[in-house]
């Protein structure tokens, strides 16, 4: 079970070099970052190769990826109740 707090200032969103497509998502829901650290393990514990954590404030964030996502996910480290969801909206 997942809780919800308040947005973040800034987040760090799993991309690639080429084209920003390498994003982690499930159920719809956006994966990010409090610290590009997190976001570095994340890739380490799922194996993903070639992902690079960008930085984006909330409202670039929100800017780029509302469109597509209802919600965030913060911090998910593979454990079930581990992070905590946002809805992807300004405040």
């Amino acid at each position: 079970m997942d809780a919800t707090l308040s947005r973040p200032d800034a987040v760090w969103v799993i991309t690639n070099k080429e084209d920003e497509t390498k994003f982690i998502v499930d159920q719809g829901k956006l994966f990010v970052f409090s610290a590009e650290e997190l976001a570095n393990k994340y890739m380490e514990r799922i194996g993903l190769k070639g992902g690079v954590p960008s930085y984006f404030t909330w409202d670039e964030l929100l800017d780029k990826f509302s469109h597509s996502f209802s919600h965030v996910v913060i911090d998910h480290t593979g454990q079930a109740g581990s992070f905590s969801t946002v809805p992807a909206k300004k405040d």
